[in-house]
């Protein structure tokens, strides 16, 4: 038991310096949502019309949500026809949980782009075999012009959850034709891109 308390202890050690860069680059990226209040991207409405939509119709017993009650000025809109819903059930629980909805958006946001950054770094990290360069390929994946103006200028919440599968299929990809291993992460990070994006 000792034995494994200093393992991990040691493996702590040899991985502080990336455990430092991805906490801070995480923490930098998701700045702008220190100050009060959201930032309202074009498509800001519509998704937080739907969480709140959620919250409101699971609170009443409704599952799994295809048609959301509470919109349409209160007729119903079928957004859950051609909108995934099932990545939106965490802000809108958070919502049940009485957080407002500027929180479990925030708290929503924070989550998806720590997996971001991890799934970046897990994938650069499996292909490269060099943690120091895995991070870095997860710090130009956070800040890439796609992800920040996913998130902070058109908030396509859709395009941000899909990133997070993006690089597990890359890297599936690459274990299929070089590696010739079975294409298990390939099925898995196209597979969840496709169910996640709207």
């Amino acid at each position: 038991m000792l034995k494994k308390i200093r393992n991990m202890a040691d493996r702590y050690e040899r991985n502080k310096l990336c455990i430092a860069i991805a906490v801070l680059s995480i923490l930098i990226f998701f700045a702008p949502n220190y100050r009060k209040g959201l930032i309202e991207g074009s498509d800001a409405p519509f998704h937080l019309a739907r969480i709140d939509s959620l919250a409101q119709d699971l609170s009443k017993g409704i599952f799994p949500i295809k048609v959301h009650t509470e919109l349409g000025y209160d007729y119903g809109y079928g957004v859950g026809l051609f909108y995934q819903n099932h990545f939106l059930y965490l802000p809108a629980f958070l919502r049940l949980l009485g957080c407002s909805l500027e929180t479990s958006y925030k708290i929503y946001l924070f989550l998806i782009v720590s997996a971001v950054y991890l799934s970046a770094f897990y994938a650069a990290f499996c292909i490269s075999k060099d943690k120091y360069g895995a991070s870095i390929a997860a710090i130009c994946y956070l800040f890439s012009h796609q992800f920040i103006s996913s998130c902070y200028e058109h908030f396509t919440i859709g395009s941000s959850v899909g990133m997070i599968f993006m690089p597990l299929a890359i890297v599936g990809m690459e274990q299929f034709l070089v590696k010739d291993k079975p294409p298990v992460l390939l099925g898995i990070g196209f597979g969840w891109v496709f169910a996640g994006t709207p």
